[in-house]
C-alpha cells in the first residue's frame, strides 16, 4: 500500500501551473485577495463566515495549485522544531495554513504550539478551523455511494480523515467512473462498530477542474481527467494504475491492463490481486497472467479482502478451475458473509458468476439474486422489482407499488426514487397517490440522490406539487446533473440553449449535451449532431454530427435516424445512399415519427432517383396527419388539390388546408389559400379571403410570405 500523503503530491505536481497569461495572473491576484480577506474575516470572527464561503474563495484562487509546496514547508517545519532548530512559536503558523487552509494537519500542530505556550486566542482560531473543516466535510455527504461521497480538496485530506478514524484499512483505490466525468477515491475498510466491510467514497472534483483551468464539471469533454491526471500518476501511484487498469479492461486491452495490476500487486493491493484473477477465470489471452486463478484469490483473501472469499466460494463450488468442494466453498462464503450485510454476499457472488460463468448462464444468476434477497439483500430485492418492472405494461404499473414501497419504507434510495416516480405515473395529479410521491423524492433528493433530484426538478419545474418555480427546478437539476444523471444534464442543455432561467449561452448547452452524450443518452447524442451540424458554438462538421446521429439512431432514436437520413441523402459527412436513408426514414415512421413519414413521402412523391409512387407518398403523408401533424396534413391537401396518389377532392384540399393554416404551424397552407381563393379555384373567387390568408402567411412565416402582390400560376 502505498504512502497516502503522496498522492497529494503527486496529483498537484502534475497539475500545477496550468494558467499563465498575463490576464489570468491578474485576476488570479484579485481572487486571491478575495480568498485571504475572507480567511481574515473567518480569524477575526469565525461565526461569520461559511465553510462554503471559503470553499468557493479558496477554489477560485491561485492558491489551489500551491499546496505542493506549502506541503513541503509543513513537513520541513516539523523537522526542524523536533531537532530544535527553531521553536514552533517561531513559525507564522498563520500564514502557513492561510495559504493552505484545508490542510488539517498544520492547523492541529498550530493549536498544539500556541496552546503549550499559552496562547489560547492563537490556538482556539486553528481549533475553530479544523472544526470548520471536519464539520464542512463531514456536510458534504456521508460516504456510503458515490452520489454521497464526501468531499476534499485534495486526497491527503481524505487521508487526514481516515487516519483519524478507527477504520482498518484493506485497500485504496482510485476509479473514474460515469463515462470518465468523475474520479472517485476508495478506501475499503472494516469498520470497528458494525464490524463490516464497506467502501467508503471521496471526491474532489472541483478542486481537480480548478487546478486544471477547467470549468466544472466539463473536462471529461477533452478526457482531461483521464489524460492529464490519471496516466502522469501512473508511474508513481497504485491508485491510478488500477483505474487505468480498469478502462483498460473495459476496452479489451488486455496485455497493458495486466501489466499495471501486475504493477499494483508489488504495492501489495489486495484489489490487484482480486482482478486479476477475475481475468483469469475470464481466460483473457495474456501470457504474463497466471493460470492458477485460484492463487490470486487467496493472495487477496489473506489481505482481507471479502470480495476474494466470495470468488473462491464461487470457484469451488462451482468447480471453475478447481476441483468442486462445496465445503470449502461454504467455508469461504461463510468467512464472507460475516462481514457483510445480509444477503450482500451471495448477491456479489451473483454478479461475479455473471462474469466468469456461461453467457447463457443469466437462469442461473437470477437463482442466486433471489437467494440474497431472500436472505435480507435490499439490493437484492431491488434488483428483482427493476427487473420484472420491463416485462410491466403501463396499464398494468399499479401492481408494482407494493414491491418498490416495502424496500423505499425500508430505506433504501434508489426504490424512493422509483416508488416516487411510479406513483407519479399511475396515479392523477392532485390524488392522494400523487402526493404520496411528494414525500419520497423530497427524502431521495435529501439523500442526494441524483434521480431523487431530477424528480424534484421535474415537479418544480412543472408544478406537480406547487405553483411551478423554476429557478428551484434549474438548482435541483443542476445538483442531480452534478451527480452525473444524463437526464438531468439534457435539462441543464435546454436551460442554456433556450435561456429558461438562465441566460442563453450556447458553449454551456452544448458542454451539457456533450456530457450526457458522452453516457449515451440518445436525446443528448442528437442534441450533439444538431449543434456540430449547425456549426453551433463549435467547428462546423458534418462527420462528427453523422456519428452523433448514428449512435442515437442505433439506440432507436427516431429524430436521429430522420436527420441521418438527410445526410444520405445529400452525403452530408459521408457517402450518398438514397436507399438507406429511405429505410431510415421507414423505420422511423413506423416508430410513429411523423416527420419521417413526410420526408419519406416526399422522396417518393418527388422520385430522387427513388420510384415516384404518389399513392405511397399520400399514404404517408396521412399517416402523419393522422397523428396531428400539421406538415403531413398539408402535403395531403396538396395532394387532394392536385389528384396526385389520390382522386382530386378540392373541397376536401381547401378544408384542410385551412385547418392547418389555423394551426399556425404551416404558413404554406395559408399561401395555398390564397391562390385558390385569389383564382377561384375549388372556392368562390374572393379577394377578401385572399388577402386574409395572405396575411395569415405573412404572420407565421419568414420565407417570402409578405408580399401582397402574390405570384400566381
Amino acid at each position: 500500500m502505498l504512502v497516502l500523503r503522496l498522492w497529494l503530491l503527486l496529483i498537484c505536481a502534475v497539475l500545477a501551473g496550468c494558467k499563465s497569461t498575463g490576464e489570468q495572473r491578474i485576476s488570479a491576484a484579485q481572487k486571491n485577495q478575495r480568498y485571504m480577506s475572507v480567511i481574515d474575516t473567518f480569524r477575526n470572527n469565525p461565526e461569520r463566515v461559511s465553510y462554503n464561503a471559503i470553499w468557493r474563495a479558496y477554489l477560485a484562487s491561485s492558491f489551489v495549485r500551491d499546496v505542493v509546496q506549502k506541503d513541503e514547508e509543513y513537513k520541513q517545519i516539523l523537522i526542524d522544531i523536533a531537532q530544535h532548530n527553531v521553536l514552533c512559536t517561531d513559525i507564522n503558523w498563520f500564514e502557513l495554513t492561510r495559504a493552505n487552509f484545508w490542510s488539517v494537519k498544520p492547523h492541529l500542530s498550530a493549536q498544539s504550539c500556541f496552546e503549550s505556550y499559552g496562547d489560547l486566542a492563537q490556538a482556539r482560531y486553528h481549533a475553530s478551523a479544523v472544526a470548520l473543516i471536519e464539520s464542512g466535510i463531514q456536510a458534504s455527504g456521508n460516504g456510503n455511494e458515490y452520489y454521497s461521497a464526501y468531499e476534499v480538496m485534495t486526497w491527503a485530506d481524505a487521508f487526514d480523515m481516515m487516519e483519524r478514524s478507527d477504520h482498518e484499512i484493506i485497500d485504496i483505490y482510485l476509479q473514474l467512473a460515469h463515462a470518465k466525468q468523475a474520479i472517485y477515491l476508495i478506501y475499503v475498510v472494516n469498520d470497528p462498530v458494525t464490524g463490516l466491510q464497506e467502501e467508503i467514497y471521496f471526491e474532489n472534483n472541483q478542486f481537480i477542474h480548478s487546478v486544471l483551468g477547467v470549468q466544472y464539471p466539463f473536462g471529461v469533454i477533452s478526457n482531461l481527467l483521464e489524460t492529464q491526471v490519471i496516466d502522469p500518476l501512473i508511474s508513481k501511484d497504485t491508485g491510478a494504475r488500477l483505474a487505468k487498469a480498469q478502462l483498460l479492461t473495459h476496452r479489451q486491452e488486455w496485455e497493458a491492463a495486466v501489466a499495471l495490476y501486475n504493477r499494483a500487486t508489488q504495492d501489495n493491493s489486495p484489489i490487484a490481486y482480486y482482478k486479476l484473477g477475475v481475468l483469469c477465470l475470464n481466460k483473457v489471452p495474456v501470457n504474463d497472467l497466471n493460470t492458477q486463478c485460484e492463487s490470486y484469490f487467496t493472495h487477496s483473501a489473506n489481505m482481507g479482502y471479502l470480495d476474494a472469499n466470495i470468488a473462491l466460494a464461487l470457484m469451488y463450488e462451482q468447480g471453475i478451475g478447481v476441483e468442486p468442494n462445496i465445503t470449502r466453498a461454504n467455508e469461504y462464503m461463510t468467512d464472507a458473509e460475516q462481514g457483510l450485510s445480509p444477503g450482500d454476499g451471495r448477491l456479489k457472488y451473483a454478479w461475479l458468476y455473471k462474469k466468469v460463468a456461461d453467457a447463457n448462464a443469466l437462469e442461473e444468476q437470477t437463482k442466486y439474486i433471489e437467494m440474497a434477497a431472500s436472505e435480507g439483500s435490499l439490493k437484492a430485492k431491488y434488483y428483482i422489482q427493476l427487473h420484472a418492472l420491463q416485462e410491466v405494461k403501463e396499464d398494468e404499473l399499479v401492481n408494482t407499488l407494493s414491491g418498490f414501497s416495502l424496500l423505499a419504507e425500508q430505506g433504501l434510495t434508489g426504490a424512493q426514487s422509483t416508488y416516487a416516480e411510479l406513483l407519479l405515473r399511475v396515479n392523477k395529479k392532485g390524488s392522494d397517490g400523487w402526493l404520496k410521491a411528494k414525500k419520497w423524492i423530497d427524502e431521495a433528493a435529501q439523500k442526494r440522490h441524483p434521480h431523487g433530484d431530477y424528480l424534484k426538478g421535474l415537479a418544480l419545474k412543472f408544478g406537480y406539487f406547487d405553483t411551478p418555480d423554476k429557478m428551484a427546478a434549474y438548482l435541483a437539476f443542476r445538483r442531480s446533473a452534478l451527480n452525473y444523471s444524463a437526464r438531468a444534464q439534457l435539462e441543464l442543455g435546454r436551460s442554456y440553449q433556450f435561456g429558461e432561467v438562465v441566460s442563453a449561452d450556447q458553449d454551456l448547452a452544448i458542454s451539457w449535451y456533450l456530457l450526457c452524450a458522452n453516457k449515451g443518452n440518445k436525446q443528448c447524442l442528437n442534441k450533439a449532431g444538431q449543434y456540430f451540424r449547425r456549426g453551433l458554438a463549435v467547428e462546423q462538421s458534418d462527420v462528427i454530427a453523422r456519428s452523433y446521429f448514428e449512435l442515437a439512431a442505433e439506440l432507436g432514436y427516431t429524430p436521429s435516424m430522420t436527420h441521418l437520413a438527410q445526410m444520405y441523402i445529400f452525403g452530408d459527412g459521408g457517402e450518398q445512399n438514397l436507399e438507406q436513408a429511405r429505410v431510415l426514414y421507414n423505420k422511423a415512421c413506423d416508430k410513429g415519427y411523423s416527420k419521417a413519414c413526410v420526408e419519406l413521402g416526399l422522396l417518393h412523391r418527388d422520385g430522387n432517383n427513388l420510384k415516384r409512387d404518389s399513392a405511397l407518398a399520400s399514404k404517408l403523408f396521412n399517416i402523419a396527419c393522422d397523428n396531428n401533424y400539421m406538415t403531413g396534413c398539408h402535403f395531403l391537401a396538396e395532394a387532394y388539390r392536385d389528384g396526385h396518389g389520390v382522386s382530386q377532392d378540392l373541397k376536401r384540399a381547401v378544408a384542410m388546408f385551412v385547418k392547418v393554416c389555423k394551426s399556425n404551424k404551416e404558413s404554406r397552407s395559408c399561401r395555398n389559400l390564397a391562390e385558390m381563393y385569389e383564382l377561384g379555384h375549388g372556392v368562390e373567387k374572393s379577394e377578401a379571403f385572399s388577402q386574409y390568408y395572405r396575411k395569415a402567411a405573412c404572420q407565421h412565416s419568414t420565407v417570402g410570405s409578405c408580399k401582397l402582390e402574390y405570384n400566381t400560376h
